[in-house]
């Protein structure tokens, strides 16, 4: 077989490959290196979906909202206004 390697297991089961040459501190550095890389992007991807969950809550929410607001204001177009309103608006109108 070729050169022997030194294969180091990373906590989301990557595996990383060195030659069996290189030294401890630089291999722990790699490591630790490689590491902060996954938790930065994992990071981003993590406000990413927190930014999409709450738009998928938010905007239907509104729509809705805005839809009953829409109903509402239909039917309180429809009703036939009550005798003292009547009035006021007779007495607005006159003045």
């Amino acid at each position: 077989m070729g050169k022997d390697v030194l294969e180091v297991e990373m906590p989301n089961d990557h595996i990383i490959k060195f030659d069996i040459s290189v030294d401890e501190t630089k291999l722990q550095v790699v490591a630790r290196s490689y590491w902060n890389v996954v938790i930065k992007e994992t990071q981003k991807i993590q406000k990413k979906l927190i930014v999409y969950s709450f738009l998928y809550w938010a905007i239907p929410s509104l729509f809705v909202l805005l839809f009953g607001h829409s109903i509402a204001w239909v039917i309180r177009g429809f009703k036939k206004p009550n005798k003292a309103n009547a009035a006021d608006a007779k007495s607005r109108a006159a003045d």
